[in-house]
């Protein structure tokens, strides 16, 4: 390895390394759960593949604070942002979402379109009370929201 490779890799395992306890478990599941996501989407479609996931992660919600919700955000595009997944963000937020849900946070992916001169660009965010955690606060300036209505966490399943 050179050894700026080296250098790359003793910087995150020394990020990683600094992390708590439950930082590292939620990484560590970020790391699963982000290309099985990429992988569904392009295999099953948006549709099918947000629909597991929905009933996968229904549980009871609870308050969650934002600050949580973007540490895990934050976790999750680590691990999308790496060259091997690869992924855009819809699996990222996707895969946010998830998470999230998961740990009660009543999220909402969120999903918009910029129709621009010479071209239509869509995007991917999640939100949490009306707040952006995993992407620029300013996102819903850029991207008008589309009307996706995915399900709110019930409690029924988990």
């Amino acid at each position: 390895m050179t050894g700026r490779r080296l250098g790359r890799v003793g910087g995150a395992a020394r990020r990683v390394a600094a992390m708590s306890w439950r930082d590292r478990a939620t990484l560590a599941v970020a790391i699963v759960v982000v290309p099985a996501v990429r992988v569904a989407v392009r295999v099953s479609g948006f549709g099918p593949t947000a629909a597991r996931l929905a009933r996968w992660s229904d549980t009871a919600p609870h308050r969650m604070d934002r600050r949580e919700a973007r540490a895990i955000a934050s976790l999750v595009g680590l691990v999308a942002a790496r060259p091997l997944v690869g992924a855009s963000c819809l699996p990222r937020s996707l895969a946010t979402w998830f998470l999230l849900r998961r740990r009660g946070g009543d999220v909402v992916l969120v999903i918009g379109g910029s129709d621009r001169v010479d071209s239509f660009t869509a995007h991917a965010w999640v939100e949490l009370d009306g707040h952006v955690v995993n992407d620029v606060p300013d996102v819903r300036d850029r991207f008008g929201a589309f009307d996706v209505q995915l399900p709110r966490l019930s409690g029924r399943f988990g």
